[in-house]
């Protein structure tokens, strides 16, 4: 039986979020580890990481695809690391390598699908001690079950 397109979408951005490496032309390395968990962000020392998770499936809002389709909001969630000096550029860094490795994959996404559109991302406010930035990046999907 075939994996449901839900998390099809989800391996697809992992496999566009793998890609994030310096030796590829980006800005960091934050490819290295892309989880489809978002509690291995913070379990053990994980550190520049992803995790990619599905947050809202809705009807269409073209009522003619109700019956076949979805829309998806999916988040990326990441863990950057920063000194008391870069924590801002390292957010932007990140954030830059995001629109590069998102722009351009519609091929990658399950048929009848979508490539992401980006809705808004925001940063966790700084913590005391932590020498890590949250930030959290939505995307619009929409897919249509496969006929």
């Amino acid at each position: 039986m075939p994996s449901p397109i839900t998390w099809d979408v989800v391996q697809a951005f992992r496999t566009c979020l793998g890609q994030i490496r310096r030796a590829n032309g980006y800005r960091t390395d934050m490819g290295a580890e892309v989880f489809d968990e978002p509690s291995k962000l913070l379990a053990g020392e994980a550190s520049d990481c992803l995790a990619v998770y599905l947050d809202t499936v809705s009807r269409p809002a073209d009522r003619a695809l109700a019956n076949v389709g979805r829309d998806l909001v999916v988040v990326v969630a990441a863990k950057v690391d920063h000194t008391l000096d870069d924590r801002q550029a390292r957010i932007h860094d990140l954030l830059d390598d995001l629109d590069r490795a998102l722009t351009g994959v519609a091929a990658r996404f399950p048929i009848n699908g979508r490539a992401p559109e980006f809705i808004a991302a925001a940063v966790d406010p700084v913590a005391d001690g932590l020498l890590w930035a949250g930030v959290q990046a939505r995307y619009s999907v929409s897919v249509r079950r496969a006929r």
